[in-house]
C-alpha cells in the first residue's frame, strides 16, 4: 500500500513537472494538471486509509 502511495504522489508532481516544461503532448494545458490533482488527490487518501 506504501508504494502505491508514493506511486500516486510521484507521478502527480512528475505530470505538474512536465506541464511547466512543456514536455507533454498537445503543450500546456490545464487539463494535464486536473490530471496531476487527481493522482495526488488520489494518493492522499490513500494515504489517509493506511494504517
Amino acid at each position: 500500500m506504501g508504494a502505491l502511495i508514493i506511486a500516486l504522489f510521484t507521478l502527480g508532481v512528475l505530470l505538474i513537472i512536465l506541464n511547466y516544461v512543456n514536455a507533454l503532448p498537445g503543450g500546456v494545458s490545464n487539463w494535464w494538471l486536473v490530471g496531476a490533482i487527481g493522482l495526488v488527490f488520489a494518493g492522499l487518501m490513500a494515504a489517509t486509509k493506511y494504517h
